[in-house]
């Protein structure tokens, strides 16, 4: 993560606001990880425990971190770009995660197999909405024009 917010620094806006929102996706998994492990030593060791054990203290970091993070990219650059590789990457880092951490086993059958492409297809049909939105173009700009337009040098854009 901290790879990619140095990597994004004097980058491009669309390339800063992609990079940071990648990382901000992979906090976003870690938290899940996190939460996993302190939930889990929540329970079998309860709350005196888990209150002087690592995972608790680092899911706060993790989650304060892809917070920050989120709302870094979206103020650097395209919303879109923002929301698109973070929707993206954290649940396929969790996914990953899950795999090689837990030890959970890919899937292998039909019925499985097809619940990740079912998923895999809704997260992309997401994203691709969200992108051709007219929620993230300014108004009254049609999707040429703003695929084209430099940045107006008044707005924050232009900075």
């Amino acid at each position: 993560m901290g790879l990619l917010v140095l990597a994004s620094t004097g980058r491009r806006q669309l390339v800063q606001a992609t990079l940071l929102a990648v990382a901000a996706g992979l906090c976003f998994a870690m938290s899940a990880v996190l939460m996993k492990l302190t939930a889990a030593d929540l329970l079998e060791r309860g709350v005196a425990a888990t209150a002087v054990d690592w995972p608790g203290y680092a899911l706060a970091v993790s989650t304060v971190a892809g917070l920050l993070l989120g709302q870094w990219a979206f103020a650097t650059g395209s919303l879109a770009a923002a929301v698109a590789a973070m929707t993206i990457t954290n649940p396929i880092a969790s996914y990953l995660v899950g795999v090689f951490a837990f030890h959970v086993a890919p899937p292998t059958d039909a019925a499985a197999l097809a619940a990740v492409a079912a998923s895999g297809a809704l997260i992309t049909a997401g994203v691709v909405g969200l992108s051709h939105s007219s929620i993230v173009r300014p108004a009254g700009v049609p999707d040429s024009v703003t695929a084209a337009r430099e940045p107006d040098p008044m707005t924050r854009e232009g900075r």
